[in-house]
């Protein structure tokens, strides 16, 4: 999956598991292109991978 913010902006995302099975995903705005995300990836395992 991939996101982007309409306006163009860098996106910090991250995400938590309040329970087995379920993914929260937060996006908010950032200044930061250290910490910009833009895809998330789901495994067969599993895991997930913010990118």
């Amino acid at each position: 999956m991939t996101f982007k913010r309409e306006d163009g902006g860098l996106l910090n995302a991250t995400g938590r598991s309040p329970t087995p099975g379920v993914l929260e995903l937060m996006l908010e705005a950032t200044t930061d292109l250290g910490i910009d995300k833009q895809s998330l990836q789901i495994q067969p395992t599993g895991d997930v991978f913010l990118n």
